[in-house]
């Protein structure tokens, strides 16, 4: 249960996060080669996705209507979240190391 609670809040933070901080930084660089923007739009459909998957998880999570493959969603969103991550960081060694 403390697990719910966390996401409930970090989930919220990191959209804040995105919004705020990622969001403004990186409309600079939709000029940038074809390749870093195709990039780009992976990371935001993962992370769309992964935001997708948290509301519905938490929409059916101790509901009666719960599906039995609640698990599966979950480790979905953290694969999803941890590819998103991966491509994020590439992005940002791109960027700001020139590799």
């Amino acid at each position: 249960m403390r697990h719910c609670t966390f996401m409930r809040v970090l989930v919220p933070v990191q959209i804040i996060a995105i919004i705020t901080i990622m969001l403004p930084s990186l409309l600079g660089y939709l000029t940038h080669p074809p390749s870093f923007s195709t990039e780009m739009l992976v990371h935001h459909a993962l992370g769309i996705l992964v935001v997708v998957l948290w509301i519905y998880i938490n929409l059916s999570f101790g509901k009666p209507w719960q599906p039995r493959n609640l698990a599966l969603f979950m480790r979905s969103a953290f694969t999803f979240w941890i590819l998103a991550l991966l491509i994020g960081l590439h992005m940002y060694l791109m960027i700001y190391t020139g590799l």
